[in-house]
């Protein structure tokens, strides 16, 4: 399973299915409801037409599925979040059903990635902190019910800077590889120059994919792992500042806070980043 945080606009995304924020008319409305009609073009109006001649709309909490149009998605999922007024504790589930409802209706039609963007957060005034953890416990919860589902990667966009700290915060690390954007910073990276690279996100892990392939025969001979090769080979460095959010501190000798994987099994980050940290508490 992949679960990414990106900063940007929804309706560019190429995934199975893009989460829309609707309102209950399911005529199109402001903010990432608005720019999504847009971007997709009358298709998805006459669909969400269709759909509330045959339904009378979409209530909040719940989802429906429409064409994508114009965009490079294949489908459009259509929710409707609360507005943050009345029963604050009702509202938090209904926000929480948005994203599961969302989930399960892309299981339905065997889809395998779909991206999210943050439902409630804008016209209806939603917390922002507050709509960052249900969403990220929600999706939680439903992988954790659902194990045999066709998603395989989930993304959460986030179009403000607020939105993408609060999750940012949330998030125990980031899955997204880190790539080097110039030849200085590759020349640091094929070094093993660590501490001189500076992280793109503060305490969070950094992954390093090895492109050359001297450094890769180099990787292996030192740190005894089988030779994969440049570009099959990815190495990556857990910040003090991170693992003191679970109590470890970095050990040295026999055990590192930078070590390696190989690229195939980058679908297993997650495990592989919390069995490093379990690992280095054993050597406390």
């Amino acid at each position: 399973m992949k679960i990414e945080l990106i900063k940007g606009d929804i309706t560019t995304r190429e995934v199975d299915a893009i989460v829309n924020a609707a309102n209950s008319s399911l005529l199109g409305g402001g903010g990432v409801d608005g720019a999504i009609h847009k971007a997709g073009g009358d298709a998805i109006l006459q669909d969400c037409i269709a759909i509330r001649n045959k339904q009378g709309g979409c209530n909040v909490g719940e989802a429906v599925i429409t064409t994508a149009g114009k965009l490079p998605a294949k489908f459009v999922i259509h929710t409707v979040g609360p507005v943050w007024s009345g029963d604050k504790e009702e509202k938090k589930k209904l926000l929480a059903q948005c994203y599961k409802n969302s989930l399960a209706l892309a299981d339905k039609h065997g889809l395998r990635s779909i991206a999210f963007p943050n439902i409630s957060t804008g016209i209806y005034h939603f917390p922002k902190d507050k709509a960052a953890v249900i969403a990220l416990d929600a999706v939680t919860a439903f992988l954790k019910g659902n194990a045999g589902t066709s998603i395989k990667e989930i993304s959460f966009v986030c179009f403000d800077e607020e939105n993408y700290q609060l999750y940012t915060a949330q998030t125990p690390f980031v899955t997204t590889l880190y790539r080097p954007v110039n030849q200085a910073e590759l020349d640091l990276v094929e070094k093993s120059a660590w501490k001189a690279f500076p992280p793109r996100l503060p305490d969070q892990p950094i992954f390093y994919p090895v492109t050359n392939e001297a450094y890769a025969e180099q990787i292996a001979k030192e740190w005894n792992v089988p030779a994969y090769g440049a570009g099959h080979i990815v190495i990556f460095h857990l910040p003090t500042s991170f693992l003191k959010k679970y109590n470890v501190e970095n050990v040295g000798g026999e055990i590192h806070n930078e070590y390696w994987i190989p690229a195939e099994e980058l679908d297993d980050l997650n495990a592989h980043i919390l069995g490093r940290i379990e690992l280095i508490k054993t050597f406390k």
